[in-house]
């Protein structure tokens, strides 16, 4: 069996957001924060991102096993999944991207009392749309 290879695509977002994260970084120390959060879009790019920047796994939370690629809402609910217990401030590192050129690199300090937790249901929204019995 050959060896596998990423593609272009993973290669090329994790090169650019080596270079703005690394830029970021020129100024403060991974030290500097508690976490670092990433879209999780794909396992291979957040591993590579960890090596890469030489950040410990415990200060990069995943939701990605659990949720899945989650879109646009990946980075909020990876910070609700992971820290909604905690009960202090955070300096967080984020860093997002999405289809085609697309990314931004933040960094906030996020009271974490504000942050709710996860709740999971049963119930889904009929026809696309919330009705007032779901309220």
């Amino acid at each position: 069996m050959g060896r596998f290879h990423r593609g272009p695509r993973e290669r090329y977002v994790c090169k650019v957001l080596l270079g703005y994260l690394g830029g970021l970084l020129f100024c403060h120390q991974p030290a500097d924060y508690d976490a670092f959060v990433f879209h999780q879009a794909n396992a291979f790019i957040i591993k590579q991102l960890m090596r890469k920047l030489k950040l410990k796994k415990e200060d990069v939370p995943i939701s990605l096993d659990r949720y899945g690629n989650t879109g646009g809402i990946s980075i909020p609910l990876t910070i609700c999944d992971a820290f909604s217990a905690d009960n202090e401030k955070k300096h967080v590192l984020m860093a997002g991207f999405g289809i085609g050129l697309s990314w931004g690199v933040t960094s906030l300090t996020i009271d974490m009392n504000k942050v709710y937790p996860i709740t999971e249901t049963v119930d889904y929204y009929r026809e696309g749309k919330i009705t007032p019995e779901m309220l």
